[in-house]
């Protein structure tokens, strides 16, 4: 079981419960309610949401559904350790969501979770952010991050961060490397198509720069990068990232050419997908350079799962590897690969006969059929 949700269940063992579903009696009597720890709504509630600190004022986590309303109140639930708010309706403004600010008064909140909709406004974090300095996981989509992430210390999961040129008030996006405990991060670009705007070249500019200049913490275990709109992408440090275990690339309709991502010492699982404009992967994604030729050297040395799916306009695949290059290794532990919707793929490269795949999986491609091997 994952740490976090391990420390989760333990933290709430003891505790008393109430869940919510349609036709059930709620409020329970004020002597049960007063000793309740956990409240989960399965389903819609008429239940007046500004009574819940009158009647609940010990809880310990708090789950809301679609349609119901967070009242400001909720700042005064101050033991409060799960706050999952995925279906709750929030103010609107300038078309964007935003978080009362009195949420910074949960000092004793560790799991906070936002709705995860890819089709849904940007959620406006409050102001006061980092004053949740026991937070441990934060969970959403188009996060508008405020400046004070960096005190988060204890963060260890962060996904669903909008990465964004158009409030200069916003995350400085330097303090994530601040965050020293985190493990797991997912970074979005704001994707114009998707709220009916035409692309704007000075946009898509300023947050491929942002992007390229991200330090992320160096002991990150997960990184998702959503939505991406550049041509090229730097390595962004990844090759520092020594603890680096699962890449997911999606989304990158633009992007021609792949960073050197076999450099990745300890990389155990990559999916890139709908990178639609991609014609051609070679040596640059293995990270090899002419100058290390002559050195025992693996690339990829832990990759066990690699996918590629809805790479449209994908042709080559590129091994770089001539019979008297026996000093380099490539892709040595890999067990499965995937490859969908790559109809113009012609090949694959001559190095995955020497790796221990044990299974092949293709659809939507010319030259193979779905496969395993032992």
């Amino acid at each position: 079981m994952h740490d976090i949700v391990h420390d989760f269940a333990q933290s709430i063992s003891e505790a008393h419960h109430l869940g919510y579903s349609t036709g059930s009696q709620f409020p329970p009597s004020t002597d049960k309610s007063k000793n309740l720890r956990t409240v989960i709504f399965f389903s819609h509630s008429d239940y007046n949401m500004s009574n819940l600190v009158q009647n609940f004022s010990h809880l310990r986590v708090l789950t809301l559904q679609l349609r119901m309303e967070l009242p400001d109140t909720i700042g005064n639930l101050i033991h409060l350790r799960y706050l999952d708010l995925h279906g709750c309706e929030m103010p609107l403004s300038h078309n964007k969501w935003v978080l009362p600010e009195t949420i910074c008064n949960l000092c004793n909140l560790q799991f906070l979770k936002l709705k995860c909709d890819p089709m849904s406004q940007p959620r406006i974090l409050p102001q006061g952010i980092g004053k949740l300095i026991n937070l441990r996981l934060l969970i959403g989509y188009n996060l508008v991050i405020p400046r004070g992430i960096g005190r988060l210390t204890s963060l260890r999961t962060l996904k669903g961060v909008l990465i964004s040129d158009e409030d200069s008030e916003g995350c400085k996006f330097e303090e994530l490397k601040n965050l020293t405990r985190l493990r797991d991060l997912s970074l979005f670009f704001k994707e114009d198509i998707l709220i009916g705007l035409a692309p704007n070249n000075k946009r898509i500019e300023s947050k491929v720069s942002i992007l390229n200049a991200l330090e992320p913490p160096q002991d990150l275990e997960k990184l998702r990068i959503c939505w991406y709109q550049g041509s090229t992408m730097s390595p962004i440090r990844l090759a520092s990232l020594t603890n680096l275990k699962e890449l997911y690339l999606a989304f990158a309709t633009e992007l021609t050419s792949l960073p050197p991502l076999g450099k990745i010492p300890c990389l155990e699982s990559l999916t890139i997908e709908d990178a639609r404009s991609l014609k051609k992967v070679g040596v640059e994604f293995l990270g090899i350079e002419s100058e290390n030729k002559k050195e025992d050297i693996k690339i990829f040395p832990n990759l066990k799962y690699l996918k590629f799916d809805g790479l449209y306009k994908w042709e080559e695949w590129i091994g770089g590897m001539r019979e008297d290059e026996d000093c380099i290794t490539i892709m040595p532990h890999l067990q499965k690969l995937i490859i969908r919707n790559c109809e113009n793929l012609k090949s694959l490269p001559d190095f995955l006969r020497t790796t221990p795949l044990k299974e092949l999986e293709s659809t939507g491609t010319t030259f193979l059929t779905s496969q395993s091997s032992n």
